[in-house]
């Protein structure tokens, strides 16, 4: 995720492509999933 956030501010010849943007907003979305199912194991295993 730190890649493609890099490649969407740093890389002048990325600038404007969607494609970073999309890869980007897709890892960040899985990454706030995957956060709460842990959480939910978590609680889950607790008890």
């Amino acid at each position: 995720m730190g890649l493609t956030g890099f490649l969407m501010e740093e890389v002048d010849a990325l600038w404007g492509a969607d494609w970073p943007l999309q890869t980007h907003e897709i890892l960040a979305n899985t990454l706030c999933a995957l956060v709460v199912l842990h959480m939910a194991a978590a609680i889950f295993e607790s008890f």
